[in-house]
């Protein structure tokens, strides 16, 4: 469900590309108007840092590849009794096992693999095709208000994804990917130690022991 919805929208975004670009023209491929007013230059400026700082998904897909996190945390797990049993599902039979192997009393952990990077890969994709397209709406726009109208229109082919998630999760496509739906939605990340934060943190302690030592030896 998920690849047919990836594949649904990256569609959408290449037929887009496809309109919006003149592969035929050496010069101008992109359309950009010769002749511009200060307005639309000043809005178009103000729109691609919306545009840049709405690019959530390449945030999040950028964050989750290059600093991955150390295992996935099973915070809620629904059930369903008729369909499902709760030892199906990962993290599901009540185990308590943390990323590290060991058991505890938190919990239940699931590790880091394949689906988990291959989603973000998507993401990140997706989110590449959303800024390269709304820049090309942008710099193309001939006023002012169709820019604006372009741009309101093109974050609904942003949405698609999380508006097939809510329809999957609202049980709008079927049992199975509803029970799948609400089983994503109550999973959690977590890291054990951030590189940065423990880095600093072992400076600090580092700094404390040598004052200390500076004390006691005066």
């Amino acid at each position: 469900y998920a690849m047919l919805i990836f594949l649904f929208q990256a569609a959408v975004y290449m037929l887009l590309l496809r309109s919006l670009v003149d592969f035929g023209s050496p010069y101008n491929p992109l359309k950009v108007p010769a002749v511009a007013s200060v307005e639309l230059r000043m809005a178009q400026v103000l729109a691609l840092v919306i545009a840049v700082a709405s690019a959530v998904d390449i945030m999040v897909a950028m964050n989750n590849l290059l600093r991955p996190p150390d295992a996935i945390v099973v915070l809620d797990t629904p059930m369903d009794s008729h369909r499902h049993s709760p030892r199906h599902i990962p993290g599901g039979d009540g185990s308590t096992t943390t990323a590290s192997g060991s058991t505890g009393s938190g919990p239940p952990t699931i590790p880091v693999g394949f689906r988990f990077m291959l989603g973000n890969v998507l993401r990140l994709i997706e989110g590449y095709f959303a800024v390269a397209t709304t820049f090309i709406l942008i710099v193309q726009a001939p006023n002012v208000i169709e820019l604006f109208i372009n741009f309101a229109a093109l974050d609904f082919i942003v949405n698609i994804d999380n508006l097939a998630f809510s329809l999957a999760e609202h049980g709008m496509v079927n049992d199975n990917i509803q029970f799948a739906a609400k089983y994503v939605d109550g999973l959690g990340l977590e890291y054990l130690e951030n590189p940065l934060t423990s880095r600093r943190s072992r400076k600090r302690r580092n700094a404390c022991a040598s004052a200390a030592s500076v004390d006691r030896a005066g």
